[in-house]
């Protein structure tokens, strides 16, 4: 209508209505700037204080708490301005809250309290401001406030929703012992299994934080239990599979895990997590049964040279992935004497001896670690980064000293490939064998997809392309 007809006399009520039609559907860009139109266009018009307070509401939920000031600050003291005196009282106090002026907020909302009575018994506003209180980080006062209306009530749906967000206010506050005393009071009553399962899961995210694994875990388990092929489930189980790799290091078993949480919800944010968490873990498994002997490798000479460089790209990923600084320098020293004959090994000693040279209580092992490096390679590009590193001087050399050593990189690229694991999920599949085929289906479709994305991107990267390359004639023989 607005484009046909930008003359007609309803373009008001069109740009009004179009604003509040926005704001109804969560649109709080689309709303703020259709509003925005109505106030510029028609600053007089019949709907322009309703349009303002709309603005501003708009903008405040999109974040800008600036332009949604500035946006209420016209009708703050006008009253006949159109609309009700407490909208604009409660939207100013909202607003104050967003902007970190907390006391002046709260006084604002006494103001209401007093003066519109009618208005602040509103069981939704309160929750609303308790909730933007909670946000803004006063949870002292969120919590009376939920406290208040869960006492005032006798409805017991109404009153387990309060307890909830109550129990939420006591987690972020870092009150876990009191968050999980609310949280069993809700368990204890009948529930929905999908609420439970979300009850459940923040459990465990706070027995987690408070270092319960075992409780945490149990807790994943029942969410996966209660409401399985969610997204809620996902992100358990994705927790779950992060307590079994990183606090019990059983990387095997975290593998299945965190497939299975894929397999929860593929599209979710929490399975988009798994899969990922699920490849970088794959590797580092890769890699720790080539250095273990149980995947087979190229004969290059000696199949040591294989294993030796697994075992450098093991702690590579130990350091990348896990972020295990002592475990990956202990691997790369384990590499040193395991492989005394292997181009790896200065490199190896190095990485060690910087990784443990930055630790406080680490310091001397990783300086002495560089020294031996530095005795045992005098004339060793390794043994220069080391001198740097420990502030020697570094000998002159020649121009082509530094150049990467064409036998490492044959050597890395040599080796077997590593799967990727949600190209191999048919056995987590089996195990949702109750659930309908077009799941089944859809999982299966996601996985061909994932295939086509992999071949592409090696062939755009050509060094990730298999069969593993061959020595090239003409190169230093290893």
């Amino acid at each position: 209508m607005l484009e046909r007809y930008p003359d007609s006399e309803y373009v008001d009520d069109a740009l009004f209505l179009m604003g509040d039609s926005f704001y109804r559907m969560g649109s709080w860009a689309d709303a703020a700037a259709s509003y925005e139109r109505y106030v510029t266009r028609f600053p007089e018009g019949e709907h322009a204080a309703a349009a303002r307070l709309g603005w501003a509401r708009s903008e405040r939920r999109i974040g800008d708490t600036a332009a949604a000031a500035a946006a209420l600050a016209p009708i703050l003291d006008q009253s006949a301005s159109g609309v009700a005196e407490s909208e604009v009282i409660y939207e100013h106090a909202l607003i104050l809250l967003a902007t970190g002026r907390r006391e002046l907020a709260r006084e604002t909302y006494d103001r209401l309290l007093v003066e519109h009575p009618e208005f602040a018994r509103d069981r939704e506003l309160t929750v609303e401001f308790a909730d933007a209180q909670l946000a803004a980080g006063e949870y002292d006062d969120a919590l009376a406030a939920y406290r208040a209306l869960a006492a005032a009530t006798a409805e017991p749906q109404y009153r387990r929703t309060i307890e909830i967000r109550a129990a939420r206010a006591l987690a972020l506050e870092g009150r876990g012992a009191e968050a999980l005393e609310a949280y069993e009071r809700v368990l204890a009553g009948t529930i929905p299994d999908s609420l439970a399962a979300e009850i459940e899961v923040e459990r465990g995210e706070i027995l987690e934080s408070r270092g319960e694994w075992d409780a945490a875990d149990e807790a994943y388990v029942r969410v996966a239990e209660l409401a399985p092929g969610s997204p809620t489930a996902s992100r358990a189980t994705l927790h779950r599979g992060r307590i079994v790799w990183r606090v019990r290091g059983d990387r095997e078993a975290a593998l299945d895990v965190l497939l299975d949480a894929f397999i929860h919800s593929p599209a979710s944010a929490w399975g988009d997590s798994a899969r990922n968490e699920s490849r970088a873990l794959a590797r580092l498994l890769h890699y720790e049964r080539i250095v273990d002997g149980e995947v087979p490798v190229p004969q290059i000479e000696r199949e040591g040279l294989a294993r030796s460089t697994a075992m450098y790209r093991l702690a590579e990923e130990v350091l990348e992935v896990e972020q295990d600084r002592e475990a990956a320098a202990e691997l790369f020293w384990q590499l040193a004497q395991r492989y005394p004959d292997s181009p790896w090994r200065p490199f190896a000693m190095l990485a060690s001896g910087k990784l443990l040279a930055d630790g406080e209580e680490s310091i001397g092992t990783g300086v002495a670690r560089m020294l031996s490096l530095i005795e045992s390679y005098p004339d060793h590009q390794a043994s220069d980064s080391a001198r740097r590193e420990m502030g020697f001087d570094v000998p002159a050399r020649p121009g082509d000293f530094y150049a990467s050593d064409p036998t490492l990189m044959v050597l890395t690229r040599v080796l077997p490939p590593a799967g990727d694991p949600m190209l191999e999920i048919e056995d987590q599949m089996n195990r949702y064998g109750a659930r309908d085929q077009s799941s089944r289906a859809r999982l299966r479709g996601a996985g061909r997809a994932m295939e086509a994305e992999r071949e592409r991107e090696q062939a755009g990267n050509p060094e990730d392309q298999q069969p593993p390359v061959p020595v090239p004639e003409g190169e230093p023989k290893i």
